[in-house]
């Protein structure tokens, strides 16, 4: 009987405890990512708790002057998130998108970003957008090979080679740059879309190899020898 008394007992804390977890609420810091998540969840009054973010598949934050995202850290229930905008905005520090790892779409244009790491984990991305930003370290995008579509346009890159092992990309733009060896892109033979204006390339003989490519623009480079584009089917060529 005793021991029947305690598990009973046992099973009835646990029932509080857990239910205490999921009735946890959530204190935001920035009101706009409250208001955001609240119009998302149809919720016009009352709190905000952990269990309501499970229905969360999208969430639009473009152009709310946001610095601090360490509210989207305390969200630890947005495991179905997978679409996420917060272009244009004032962010520099990525870590509180780290636990975000069913992320498809994140687009950050137009933000103060110079450090990607804490994108190294979101290998689930399917379409990345960081232009506009003070970008130079592209190493901890090196593991994200289901990236189709990833913009890196005007940041301040040179090396090019984390993206050596991303040959699932279709679309890549890399204008506005400061890059001059392009030889990594010969791997990315998915590549329909390149974008290259605008950087100090002067050597394009690898792009022969990109037999998928259909639409290019060179412009503003240092490039003298073109012939060997002729290989390639074309649509659509800036130079």
């Amino acid at each position: 009987m005793n021991k029947r008394i305690c598990l009973i007992v046992f099973l009835l804390l646990l029932s509080i405890s857990m239910s205490g977890f999921a009735k946890e609420k959530i204190v935001f810091k920035e009101g706009i990512i409250k208001s955001v998540i609240r119009a998302e969840l149809k919720k016009t009054r009352g709190d905000i708790y952990l269990e309501d973010l499970e229905s969360i598949t999208k969430l639009n934050l473009n152009d709310c002057e946001i610095i601090d995202l360490s509210d989207l850290s305390n969200c630890i229930n947005l495991k179905h998130l997978e679409v996420l905008d917060l272009m244009k905005n004032k962010i520099a520090n990525l870590d509180s998108l780290s636990s975000l790892i069913n992320l498809k779409f994140l687009r950050l244009c137009m933000n103060h970003i110079n450090d990607i790491s804490a994108m190294s984990k979101l290998s689930n991305l399917e379409y990345l957008l960081l232009d506009f930003n003070q970008i130079e370290d592209l190493k901890p995008l090196s593991n994200l090979k289901s990236l189709s579509m990833l913009g890196l346009q005007f940041n301040h890159i040179s090396d090019i080679s984390p993206l050596a092992k991303l040959n699932t990309l279709t679309m890549l733009g890399l204008s506005s740059n400061e890059i001059s060896d392009i030889s990594v892109l010969g791997s990315l033979i998915n590549l329909e879309v390149l974008y290259l204006d605008n950087n100090n390339v002067s050597d394009i003989s690898i792009l022969s190899n990109l037999v998928n490519l259909n639409s290019l623009v060179l412009i503003h480079n240092n490039i003298s020898d073109y012939s060997f584009l002729t290989e390639l089917d074309l649509k659509k060529l800036i130079i």
